[in-house]
């Protein structure tokens, strides 16, 4: 079994295209926490697990270290988790995208086929100048990405990790798997999309770079912003972990590339659709996938009357990012470190 395991809050307009999606590429089943939810996520997640597409957990009692970590630490846990033979924690804004044969997992496995854990690199896909939220596919709407080769800030690179469970790790981890098995470690098999191993994938930070990200063959689509009206509504929110960062005009301004078109992941479409169809035909998914659509519209209505979230809202419309030459990228990657080392001391 190839399970998705997650935690989520308030997201229902966009749980069905999400599920669809990575259910057409190969993966069976989800292992969802939810918790405070208001717009019937959770009512949604009931439904799908009572169809055979997931389970879903109450995320109550959160933990120092936040909702999402919370959630994993519980999955951990989980018959479900024990079942499974490969792992992947995703968020409901990440999108597995395979770019070779169908784009399906079978595509990405087989230039890895003795991999215990492939990393995925993120791409980051802009607001693409939209304003308003509309009910319609994110992987359609948002199609505007960073360039390939864009490594400020650092964290462009970042990695989801998709990796066996009988590999001797004992935790999940939001990026990868934590804890490995001392015994095993030096035999583990890591690998970029692309099949070409990563030495250092026991370093606590692994970040790829643009010549290790492995683009050509996948890549995590990461539509962290989607339209402005939704970033109102993922900043009134809060993040699930940080209380470094906050959900504010640099936030944004650190996400919105929108240099270059990226289609790829339309490989996977008519497959995708085919599921979509499929869960929408479900009367009860259908209705609750309405009435989640209308609490957002209502709630975006309310934060566009209060001063301030209005304010940001203008900011956010006319902020978007450019690509840095290499070497401005690598002194103001130099700096961020170096500020980051400081507030650790």
């Amino acid at each position: 079994m190839r399970l998705i395991v997650t935690a989520m809050k308030n997201e229902g307009p966009f749980i069905l295209e999400w599920a669809a999606h990575h259910l057409a590429i190969g993966f069976d089943r989800f292992l969802i926490y939810t918790n405070d939810c208001e717009d019937g996520t959770d009512a949604i997640w009931e439904r799908l697990a009572a169809l055979g597409f997931a389970e879903h957990e109450r995320n109550d009692d959160i933990r120092p270290r936040g909702v999402q970590k919370t959630a994993l630490m519980r999955a951990d846990s989980h018959p479900l988790r024990q079942e499974a033979e490969w792992l992947l924690c995703l968020d409901i804004d990440e999108f597995v995208n395979v770019k070779r044969g169908e784009g399906r997992l079978e595509d990405l496995f087989a230039l890895s086929p003795e991999a215990d854990m492939i990393a995925l690199a993120w791409r980051r896909f802009g607001a693409a100048g939209r304003a308003r939220w509309r009910d319609e596919p994110v992987t359609a709407l948002y199609r505007r990405a960073a360039p390939e080769a864009c490594p400020f800030p650092f964290h462009n690179y970042g990695i989801k990790s998709l990796w066996r469970a009988d590999a001797g790790w004992a935790r999940l981890g939001v990026h990868r798997p934590l804890e490995p098995d001392p015994a095993r470690l030096a035999a583990l098999r890591v690998t970029n999309a692309e099949g070409a191993a990563l030495p250092g994938h026991a370093e606590k930070g692994l970040w790829l770079r643009p010549e290790t990200a492995g683009y050509g063959a996948a890549q995590i689509n990461h539509y962290a912003l989607r339209s402005a009206e939704c970033f109102l509504m993922k900043a009134a929110r809060g993040l699930p972990n940080s209380r470094r960062s906050a959900l504010d005009l640099g936030y944004w301004a650190e996400r919105n590339f929108n240099q270059v078109e990226d289609r790829s992941i339309e490989r996977s479409a008519p497959l995708r659709d085919e599921w979509l169809a499929r869960l929408r035909a479900d009367p009860v998914l259908s209705r609750l996938h309405e009435d989640a659509c209308a609490w957002r519209r209502e709630r975006i209505a309310t934060l566009l009357g209060e001063a301030e979230p209005l304010a940001l809202w203008l900011r956010l419309i006319v902020t978007e990012t450019a690509a840095l030459p290499a070497e401005a990228a690598a002194a103001l990657n130099s700096l961020v470190a170096k500020s980051w080392a400081m507030g650790r001391a």
